[in-house]
């Protein structure tokens, strides 16, 4: 059963589950568009409640306009929360403190926190102060700005209704087209029904209020690696497909491929909410971006097993010396692809934690291949814990990209010097 808390969730490995949550989220999701000068805002007066009524300073047009005048607000409202549960009402003054009121049509809206980001942009006040720091103060800045000085404007008002209890989780712009949640099942059923990628598997899928995505398999073109030194001799084509219909994100459509436990990105692809995306429209751009494409990577891989990193033939690993010599090229590799672009995605500590685990598993006595060196780095998004699921997104894409740069990185390490002759 959904619920309108914020920190509502659920998941899945079944398309069946995935379908009919689908189905609820989006029978319980309306748009509604609103003149701004229309809604009246109402900031929660804290402690002051008695007998299911918790008590709220109007902050309407007038009522701003007022303050500006007499330094003092003059609309108090008394709200009936008995409907709302316990938990609504906690929640609702441990965040927002905010409901939206609209007299001429005597509905009210609570306003979750996942409708901060959407509803400073809308009211341009910007700063993580304003989306985090709930009260009085910043309400009669947030009504300033969308009802006083934008009050002609109009604005997608996105919310959720279960039993009567209506909760706001966007406040988007008038261009603002709503996608419902259920084209990702229209997308899936076309992939299903087209049959081009074989079968197709859900492997998981998880929905809440602001983000629903469904990870897809296609066991059928699954690439063995039985000769690899890789835990998992197998890599798993698949997609990754998300949405928010509250404006977090466009539709995203991700190549993946999982090793073990890890999960690569390589391809992504975006359709944002200000365009009208049909099923049709969003599989073609995915047969001509992601499936013509899907076998890449498989096939960088394979290119890449048996091309030794230095002639061992001219080695002997059983010295110190040539030892020496091939976990230097290791290291000197792994340094070159343990770019700047991770040290962006992670913080230091962790930045450097990564890279000392990874040089502790080198074994200078092997002899290393290309493919060897992109095995280390597949094997990253697995071994990360406590980040949160952006940054291991950007691991994710980081370390699918790295089967495409390791032969490069290597020949540019291998180039002789330049001779420089003087005159």
């Amino acid at each position: 059963m959904i619920t309108l808390n914020d920190d509502f969730k659920i998941s899945g490995t079944t398309y069946e589950s995935f379908a009919e949550a689908i189905k609820n989220m989006t029978e319980i999701t309306h748009v509604k568009k609103v003149r701004n000068f229309n809604i009246e805002m109402l900031s929660a007066i804290n402690g002051d409640s008695k007998d299911n009524v918790q008590f709220f300073f109007g902050l309407g047009q007038d009522s701003i306009e007022f303050f500006e005048k007499n330094y003092m607000l003059n609309k108090k409202y008394g709200v009936d929360v008995k409907n709302f549960g316990n938990d609504l009402v906690n929640e609702l003054i441990n965040t927002t403190q905010l409901m939206f009121y609209l007299p001429n049509e005597r509905e009210k809206f609570i306003v979750s926190n996942w409708s901060m980001p959407s509803l400073t942009a809308r009211a341009s006040i910007t700063g993580t102060n304003s989306v985090g720091m709930h009260g009085i103060i910043r309400n009669m800045h947030l009504a300033k700005g969308l009802l006083v000085d934008k009050a002609e404007e109009y604005s997608n008002i996105v919310y959720r209704e279960v039993d009567g209890v209506k909760k706001i989780f966007a406040v988007m712009s008038p261009y603002y087209q709503h996608i419902p949640q259920t084209l990702l099942c229209e997308i899936i059923e076309k992939i299903i029904s087209q049959n081009k990628m074989g079968r197709m598997e859900v492997r998981e899928w998880n929905m809440s209020h602001d983000f629903t995505n469904v990870y897809l398999e296609f066991p059928d073109l699954t690439v063995d690696f039985p000769n690899s030194k890789m835990n998992s001799k197998e890599l798993v084509p698949g997609i990754l497909l998300a949405t928010s219909d509250i404006g977090v994100s466009s539709i995203i459509v991700k190549t993946t491929y999982r090793k073990g436990r890890s999960i690569l990105i390589d391809k992504e692809i975006n359709f944002v909410h200000k365009t009208k995306n049909d099923a049709a429209t969003i599989l073609e751009k995915i047969d001509d971006e992601i499936f013509a494409e899907i076998r890449k990577l498989p096939e960088t891989l394979i290119s890449l097993i048996g091309k030794h990193i230095l002639d061992y033939t001219k080695m002997d690993l059983t010295t110190e010396k040539d030892r020496f010599i091939n976990r230097e090229k290791i290291e000197a590799i792994i340094n070159k692809l343990y770019s700047s672009d991770f040290k962006k995605v992670l913080k230091k500590t962790n930045y450097d934690a990564l890279k000392e685990y990874i040089e502790n598993e080198i074994h200078s006595d092997l002899e290393y291949t290309a493919f060897d060196i992109a095995d280390i780095f597949m094997s990253i998004p697995e071994r990360i814990s406590g980040v949160n699921r952006y940054v291991l997104a950007d691991l994710q894409a980081l370390c699918g990209k790295i089967p495409y740069r390791v032969m490069p990185v290597i020949q540019s390490l291998n180039k002789p010097a330049e001779k420089i002759t003087l005159i």
